[in-house]
């Protein structure tokens, strides 16, 4: 778990002598836990982790979530939870566990599925992207002094009509940072590339985040 605070993500994601696309300030927490099931080929191959690997580690108990619920309530509240695909899964598998223990955290805490977020926002984008003008030189002699520019993204009139694939994680890292992502299924690697992302939208994405977010206690169970 990677934790950033709001507004250091506005703040870098703002700043055009920022090289690095994550906020310099983030607090982590990272645990190996024995998943007590057979991890698939599939997700092996996808993070190298093994059955064998993990057999040492402790499984999800009553001591995690303790560490769990002090991380968290150590957090500026309230505190939201994002994950790429997290609705369908990230979420539900937590839930899962808590349920296993008879545990709940607590409930002000809300959780969004960036992967909706980005189909929508990267959607919409695309749209209006095609009536802008050949340029950004050009865009720039529209604008007034009484509008403030909040953030220029590096979109030209070569890319404007571009889409995204398909909305994979990498997809949009690669669609937005015009790089490929490092180390990808590493789950702080891939939480930090989300991150690159979610600074790359900026205000954008905080505000869809403020309409879209749900009750994380609302969602239900994987299984």
């Amino acid at each position: 778990m990677v934790a950033a605070l709001r507004e250091d993500i506005l703040k870098c994601g703002n700043d055009v002598t920022c090289d690095v696309l994550v906020p310099r300030v983030l607090s982590k927490l990272t645990i190996c836990v024995d998943p007590r099931r057979s991890v698939s080929k599939r997700a092996a191959e996808l993070t190298h982790l093994t059955n064998e690997l993990l057999q040492h580690h402790s499984p999800f108990d009553e001591h995690l979530f303790n560490m769990l619920n002090e991380f968290i309530e150590r957090l500026p509240q309230p505190v939201c939870f994002i994950a790429h695909n997290g609705l369908r899964f990230d979420f539900p598998v937590i839930q899962a566990e808590l349920y296993r223990i008879d545990k709940e955290l607590p409930a002000h805490i809300v959780c969004a599925d960036s992967l909706s977020g980005f189909r929508k926002l990267l959607q919409t984008t695309k749209h209006v992207e095609v009536e802008t003008p050949r340029s950004i030189e050009a865009s720039e002699s529209c604008l007034n002094s009484s509008h403030q520019v909040r953030k220029r993204l590096s979109f030209s009139s070569e890319n404007s009509l571009q889409i995204v694939p398909r909305f994979t994680l990498n997809d949009v890292y690669r669609f937005l940072l015009k790089k490929d992502p490092v180390n990808s299924h590493c789950a702080e690697k891939d939480f930090l590339s989300l991150l690159e992302c979610i600074v790359k939208m900026g205000q954008s994405f905080t505000d869809w985040v403020d309409k879209n977010a749900v009750q994380f206690n609302s969602v239900k169970k994987m299984g």
